[in-house]
């Protein structure tokens, strides 16, 4: 006897949350993500009560401060994290070797693609949830609205769609994580800046921008907002609470879904050619490269050939198998997370400076 299906089941998305719940690295990143936001929190809400001399009446208004340093660091919390927990969806998969099995399962490449997609969104919707309360309490402060609340809760949203499906697309295209996470950062620094560029530049020329068909469309189509809409992070700022319906987010979020679905056709593109996994990725000759450059300049009188991290290699690399389980993982080496970590900080110390500078 056959024992009947459920007519809604997600195999594939049950399956990814229950790995996650099981990985004791889960709980320590939620954990460093809670006391990072509300320590930043703290710090803004002790540096506000000081200057009103702990009087809560002065401190009436401080309430706008706070949402924004709130909404602020959530949203770099996104860019920063969510792509280190989408790189390994499918290109973890490749690397594992594991990736063929799903294929031979009932599950449609669409299928996977998209429950794989939505259990990373679902884990990083937890990092939202603890922001919830701080704006519950910012909002009694002073400065706040209700609208204000709806409209950093829905623009961080969009965030973890377009972020999410920006990883699951360069994880999908990508052989390895690191390649998938390392073109992830790369694909958002460049969505963000890139436009901004552009847009500078057509200012400084005689036909203008702002009297462009393309500014005038975005103009009518979205006030107040014009070309923010395809950066939800931007977008945030330009909304100031304004009390829209439905069907108004809906309105001003199409850029942005629309987006998300390009990329999700990308990934699926991606998932249905064909790729070779033998030789070795672009990442890692670029680091070997590089590993041997500064293995010369580290041969000196002052360092002489110190290093901090010793290599290891827990099997013996004459045997074939052996020496692919100690090669095949980049992302498990601290060397080669020491890295990623560096040109994340870069990347934020840059963004940082711009925004100054701006």
């Amino acid at each position: 006897m056959q024992i009947p299906q459920p007519r809604f089941s997600f195999p594939m998305l049950t399956k990814e949350l229950l790995e996650q719940a099981q990985r004791r690295r889960t709980y320590m990143v939620r954990a460093l993500q809670g006391v990072v936001l509300y320590l930043f929190v703290l710090v803004i809400a002790y540096d506000n009560f000081a200057k009103a001399n702990w009087d809560y009446l002065q401190a009436l208004g401080t309430g706008r401060e706070m949402m924004e340093v709130l909404f602020s660091v959530t949203a770099w919390g996104i860019y920063l994290v969510m792509p280190a927990m989408t790189c390994g969806a499918i290109a973890g998969e490749r690397e594992r070797e594991t990736w063929q099995l799903l294929l031979v399962t009932r599950l449609g490449k669409r299928s996977i693609l998209l429950e794989k997609y939505l259990s990373r969104v679902i884990a990083m919707a937890s990092f939202l949830v603890l922001a919830i309360p701080i704006m519950a309490v910012a909002y009694p402060m002073g400065g706040v609205t209700a609208g204000r609340i709806t409209d950093a809760v829905w623009c961080l949203t969009l965030c973890i769609l377009l972020v999410g499906a920006t990883g699951i697309c360069c994880s999908a295209w990508s052989r390895t994580m690191a390649g998938a996470l390392i073109s992830t950062y790369l694909l958002l620094v460049a969505w963000v800046m890139v436009p901004l560029f552009s847009v500078m530049l057509i200012y400084d020329n005689p036909g203008r921008y702002e009297d462009s068909y393309l500014h005038q469309l975005y103009q009518g189509l979205f006030p107040s907002v014009e070309e923010a809409v395809n950066i939800p992070w931007i977008m945030y700022w330009g909304l100031d609470g304004m009390g829209m319906s439905a069907w108004s987010y809906l309105g001003y979020s199409t850029p942005t879904l629309i987006q998300v679905g390009l990329l999700l056709a990308l990934a699926r593109w991606g998932i249905s050619r064909p790729l070779e996994t033998g030789g070795a990725s672009l990442w890692k000759r670029l680091f070997r490269r590089m590993d041997g450059m500064f293995h010369a300049l580290n041969q000196n009188s002052l360092t002489r050939g110190k290093k901090f991290f010793a290599e290891r290699n827990d099997l013996p690399v004459e045997k074939p198998v052996a020496w692919r389980e100690t090669s095949r993982a980049l992302l498990s080496s601290p060397t080669q997370k020491v890295r990623l970590g560096v040109a994340a900080a870069a990347v934020l110390v840059f963004s940082f400076v711009l925004a100054v500078a701006a």
